[in-house]
């Protein structure tokens, strides 16, 4: 399955931390025999500087389009206007949208706004957590 990995990124301290996390999580999936897209890994090279609002949003679009599905990876408590609108478009065109998050990062929206929400405590939890990602 096709899976567009979307994340919370501008007002995240730890840029090289979420990085890390999300080379990590995308090689969970990709073990699983999923294939992954990831706007900072796959089209900015880790370099938010050099595209523009609309550019990126076009880029998303297009890969949320083409994607079985969309798995969100939520590490913080930061309010993300692009992960809202991640959601929502996946949501109108149809697409399953994964919350994978812990407990306290689960909000309201997020929650209503997901097919399916894949709770975790310790990162070392998250490949057993993810078996429920499938076709």
């Amino acid at each position: 399955m096709m899976l567009y990995i979307a994340y919370k990124y501008t007002h995240i301290a730890d840029k090289l931390a979420l990085k890390d996390e999300l080379i990590i999580f995308a090689k969970l999936l990709e073990k699983s025999g999923h294939s992954t897209f990831m706007l900072g890994r796959d089209v900015q090279k880790w370099d938010n500087t050099n595209h523009s609002l609309p550019h990126k949003t076009m880029i998303i679009t297009k890969n949320i389009k083409k994607s079985d599905a969309i798995v969100a990876f939520v590490t913080s408590d930061v309010f993300s206007k692009g992960l809202i609108f991640e959601f929502v478009f996946a949501r109108l065109i149809g697409k399953r949208v994964f919350l994978v998050t812990k407990r306290e990062y689960l909000t309201s929206f997020l929650k209503m706004f997901s097919t399916k929400v894949i709770l975790y405590k310790e990162p070392d939890e998250l490949e057993a957590a993810l078996k429920c990602i499938i076709n």
